[in-house]
């Protein structure tokens, strides 16, 4: 089974009911695909449901999806190699501000040998050498 890593608005949009992306993330996640969590993708993924007044959740719920989600899939921390491949990757690709976050995600997942990505903002990744991007709006 191959692996795969999920982005932060997967995650999200699973979470929001009210979302047109909520069943396709639903989907996705009960999917027969190894999927992994970039740590970064959890805080991320905190951040935005707990910024009001865009999206708030109470603290306990958003904390009660993080534990769903870290006990459902297996999460990947940022190492050694994942600095070195998100620092060569700034230099070639120019990730500047938000795009860095991007690039921090794709480098956590290819320092742990994880080279496809799915997302519902493909563009984000677009032209980060190494990733294969799974465009969930396709």
């Amino acid at each position: 089974m191959s692996k795969i890593l999920a982005d932060t608005n997967i995650l999200g949009y699973a979470t929001d009911r009210s979302s047109r992306f909520h069943q396709r993330s639903l989907d996705f996640l009960t999917s027969p695909v190894q999927i992994h969590l970039p740590s970064k993708v959890l805080v991320e993924f905190f951040a935005v449901v707990t910024r009001a007044p865009v999206s708030s959740l109470p603290l306990p719920v958003a904390l009660s999806s993080i534990e769903w989600f870290i006990g459902q899939y297996p999460v990947i921390h940022p190492n050694a190699d994942s600095q070195r491949i998100l620092w060569e990757m700034t230099r070639r690709h120019s990730l500047v501000g938000l795009r860095i976050h991007d690039g921090e995600i794709a480098s956590i997942g290819l320092a742990h040998g994880i080279r496809r990505l799915a997302t519902f903002n493909a563009r984000d990744f677009a032209g980060i050498d190494g990733i294969e991007i799974v465009d969930l709006n396709s």
